[in-house]
């Protein structure tokens, strides 16, 4: 690529049959989860009544019907409000206290920062919600891998991620190579135009690393009071490892982002607003199975990437099978499992 001009070319047919007169509006065609959130607690008070019949009336664009049952279905089944249906649903204590300490920007990231600080995991869950929360494709944005311009740059390029492998998958990858980023900082002392050719000889991106170390300082200041404890720090559950802990802690919040293996590179998701059969694609595929020996049977995905020829998933991590079994009874009934 080279400075110039970028003409785009299109003939009148395209112009009068495919082109719109005006892009789509986030509200139409994001996920309103977190919309709807914000706007139910400008009065937490208010009923889920209230806030259809008189919040949704000032908006000058509404989201479309299944936009919002999908929403309100993920706040209930995350704990944050009573009730998805029932027009006395208010949002939940537990709703609010998660909604004041929602540093990330994403309701699922701060439950997950909750469960890690009860679990003793919580560094290592505030770089992965750290990296989820800056970069715009999750991990891979940890990576510069447009530098790998020729055949030799590709292969170390494909050497420098073997060095952060891990077998749960890219989450974890990427939590690897950030650790190494910090390191690479530390050894810089202060020297900034030495960290980015540290940075440029190892293809990490430098300005995304700046900006997720930036963010899990943010996060780094979580703080949640003892009575807002949902469930009892004594719960003692047998984790294998401390990885399997940091999954675990991602499920409390990610729990409705979890998918079942159905086939050869084929996921179905579990949690119904988002049921739908996926299709790996086949880069993330090659990256799971650089990771591990074979697809796993469960896996927490960041987002879902939708292509013309159909979906799929942006980052994933392996869930370990046992792992289900600390999910509570309603959390199992949503993802009918």
């Amino acid at each position: 690529v080279f400075p110039g001009f970028c003409y785009r070319m299109y003939d009148k047919k395209v112009f009068d049959d495919v082109m719109q007169e005006n892009s789509e509006v986030d509200i139409e065609t994001k996920d309103f989860t977190e919309p709807l959130l914000d706007l139910w607690m400008k009065d937490e008070d208010q009923t889920l009544e209230n806030l259809i019949v008189t919040t949704f009336r000032d908006l000058l664009t509404k989201p479309p019907a299944t936009n919002i049952r999908g929403a309100l279905q993920t706040l209930y089944a995350l704990g944050l409000t009573t009730g998805y249906m029932g027009r006395t649903s208010i949002v939940s204590d537990f709703g609010v206290v998660l909604y004041e300490r929602n540093r990330s920007g994403d309701v699922r990231l701060t439950k997950a920062l909750y469960y890690a600080k009860m679990y003793d995991c919580f560094y290592e869950t505030v770089i992965l919600a750290a990296i989820l929360s800056v970069t715009k494709r999750g991990v891979s944005d940890i990576f510069e891998s447009d530098k790998a311009v020729d055949k030799r740059d590709q292969k170390r390029y494909i050497n420098e991620l073997g060095r952060y492998k891990n077998k749960y998958g890219d989450f974890f990858a990427g939590y690897n190579a950030f650790q190494s980023f910090i390191d690479a900082e530390y050894r810089a002392d202060g020297d900034e135009r030495s960290l980015k050719r540290w940075c440029y000889k190892h293809f990490i991106h430098y300005k995304n690393c700046k900006d997720i170390a930036d963010m899990a300082n943010k996060l780094s200041h979580f703080r949640v009071p003892k009575e807002a404890l949902e469930v009892s720090p004594e719960e003692d559950f047998e984790f294998k490892s401390l990885n399997d802990k940091i999954i675990f802690c991602l499920m409390k919040g990610l729990y409705t982002n979890m998918a079942v293996k159905k086939g050869e590179k084929r996921y179905e998701n579990l949690f119904p607003p988002k049921r739908t059969k996926t299709i790996i694609s086949p880069q993330i595929a090659q990256r799971a199975t650089f990771f591990t020996s074979q697809l796993p049977s469960y896996i927490l995905y960041w987002e879902l990437k939708r292509l013309d020829s159909g979906v799929k998933f942006g980052n994933c991590v392996t869930v370990p099978t046992y792992l289900l079994e600390y999910l509570s009874d309603f959390e199992k009934d949503e993802l009918r499992i």
